[in-house]
């Protein structure tokens, strides 16, 4: 289906999802918002998902954007 489609395009692109969440919408049955958090390391990976992605869904809202950190512990 369709969350399929959206989901092996970040990973065509090496963009890991860390939070999946689906969510009803009032008022349109069988019609779902679709809430991802993830994680990338190269920032045009990450903006090539982002068109392909824009050209599946009818709408996209990014609530924040983060890099992958590297922290390394002693």
């Amino acid at each position: 289906g369709s969350l399929a489609d959206i989901l092996t395009i970040f990973k065509q692109h090496q963009i890991n999802l860390t939070k999946i969440q689906s969510v009803p919408i009032i008022g349109k049955p069988s019609e779902y918002s679709i809430h991802v958090d993830v994680e990338w390391r190269q920032r045009k990976q990450y903006d090539q998902a982002l068109k392909v992605v824009l050209r599946q869904v009818r709408n996209l809202n990014i609530l924040g954007e983060y890099k992958k950190a590297n922290i390394q512990f002693s």
